[in-house]
């Protein structure tokens, strides 16, 4: 069949067309990408510290390391809030960690972490370690129990977000950026980091002995999940 279209007919008919196609390919990805889709509003969610976890890897340095260990510290009773907003809205978190609840070296942990974490450290080399981390010097778990942990920033699911974080330790207050991972199913929402930071950053001295000869490495690896459940 010929349509006979004058050119101003044409014009109209090409764009009646176009814009037809582009309303078609645009309900196609707002269908796909739940990030373009109009939010109803902010969710919070209730950190589950039973499926949540903080892994601090924690080296050694000095002349005499090889005397030393490598340690793995967790904490795995981190409780607080997730309020989420979809993309453009901002997502805010805050946590508290109990100091006194910081494990060395869980057997499983170590297990988990594989090479450099061979070595088993005994009792004493344990609670001596125990014992650093919480004393006035570091941690300073007496007059200081808590660390809280505020976090904000605008959140896209399923892909590397980049957060303000702002942490209170001791006197402190530590402001760092930081990415994560976040990612919705259902009424869970699952965050995932990590990242490295050293002592300095954090205003902590590391524990040394024997002039510096053996000492804990200036440099941290972290290795930070929350799950949160929606509340109902």
């Amino acid at each position: 069949m010929y349509l006979d279209l004058t050119p101003f007919r044409q014009s109209i008919f090409i764009l009646c067309l176009s814009l037809s196609v582009s309303l078609f390919v645009s309900q196609s990805l707002y269908a796909q990408d739940e990030n373009a889709r109009p939010h109803n509003g902010t969710v919070n969610y209730n950190i589950d510290p039973d499926r949540s976890i903080l892994k601090v890897f924690v080296g050694r340095a000095g002349l005499l390391s090889e005397m030393g260990h490598n340690h793995i510290v967790t904490n795995r009773s981190i409780s607080g809030e997730i309020e989420y907003t979809p993309a453009p809205g901002i997502s805010t978190a805050t946590l508290t960690l109990p100091v006194a609840d910081f494990i060395i070296d869980d057997e499983t942990e170590r297990q988990l972490a594989g090479d450099g974490y061979e070595s088993v450290p005994s009792e004493s080399d344990i609670q001596g370690t125990q014992d650093n981390m919480l004393s006035e010097g570091l941690l300073d778990s007496e007059n200081h129990p808590e660390i809280r942990i505020n976090i904000s920033g605008e959140t896209y699911l399923n892909s590397q977000n980049i957060y303000d974080v702002q942490l209170a330790i001791k006197d402190s207050l530590i402001t760092l950026k930081l990415d994560a991972r976040t990612q919705r199913d259902g009424d869970i929402l699952n965050i995932d980091a990590f990242f490295v930071l050293s002592h300095a950053q954090l205003n902590l001295r590391p524990f040394s002995v024997l002039g510096g000869m053996l000492k804990v490495a200036e440099q941290m690896r972290f290795e930070l999940h929350l799950e949160g459940t929606s509340e109902k």
